[in-house]
């Protein structure tokens, strides 16, 4: 299986391969690993943004919208509020007081895809070496580290469909050429589910 990853990365030249075990306790650290990727070999890139693999993504639509952001020291990001910390062992999400005391997150995005502009990247990575590491990657980023680095989250979850079984193209916003300003979507529970909804999606902006 290395061998093909190593192939595949040598024909297309767009894989960072890492030793990290794939598991989601990892994830910090594999997000962490791109991070690195970036600030050593194209620190001046205007945007990093962090996708998952999961999540169908319009990257014109993508673009449009990124170039609209008119500050770039921002985390851009479908922003969730007062979310109560989870200390049940046997949950995905759980976290022991041990990492973190407070009862409630600061604002964080939702981690299937967010937008870290130049400026605010650099205010993170310089802050990474001072923070205490989390296993909820988009948390730990975007909500622990951006908070002691002083970045403001912006939210943009018009751009965003992460319940796409009640997600209808008439709820989606548009812009003024009556496009929608949807960028991202994900949650689908089979194939034919995302083909119906890139179908529905790609005739509202034909």
């Amino acid at each position: 299986m290395m061998m093909k990853i190593i192939e595949e990365s040598k024909k297309f030249n767009d894989l960072i391969v890492s030793s990290l075990m794939d598991s989601y306790d990892t994830l910090t650290l594999k997000v962490y690993t791109v991070m690195y990727f970036k600030q050593t070999y194209c620190q001046y890139v205007r945007y990093y943004i962090k996708v998952d693999d999961d999540v169908l993504i319009d990257l014109d639509r993508l673009d449009q919208q990124a170039n609209s952001f008119s500050n770039l020291a921002h985390i851009y990001g479908a922003i969730r509020y007062n979310n109560s910390v989870i200390r049940r062992r046997m949950d995905k999400y759980y976290m022991p007081y041990k990492c973190y005391v407070q009862d409630f997150y600061p604002p964080f995005t939702l981690g299937m895809m967010y937008i870290i502009p130049l400026k605010a990247f650099r205010k993170i990575w310089k802050t990474l070496p001072i923070a205490i590491w989390l296993k909820l990657e988009n948390v730990f980023y975007t909500s622990v580290v951006a908070e002691i680095a002083g970045v403001e989250r912006i939210n943009i979850d018009f751009m965003y469909s992460a319940d796409n079984v009640q997600s209808l193209p008439d709820q989606w916003e548009c812009d003024q050429y009556d496009r929608s300003k949807l960028v991202a979507a994900s949650s689908f529970s089979n194939s034919d589910d995302l083909r119906k909804f890139y179908e529905s999606y790609t005739k509202l902006n034909a």
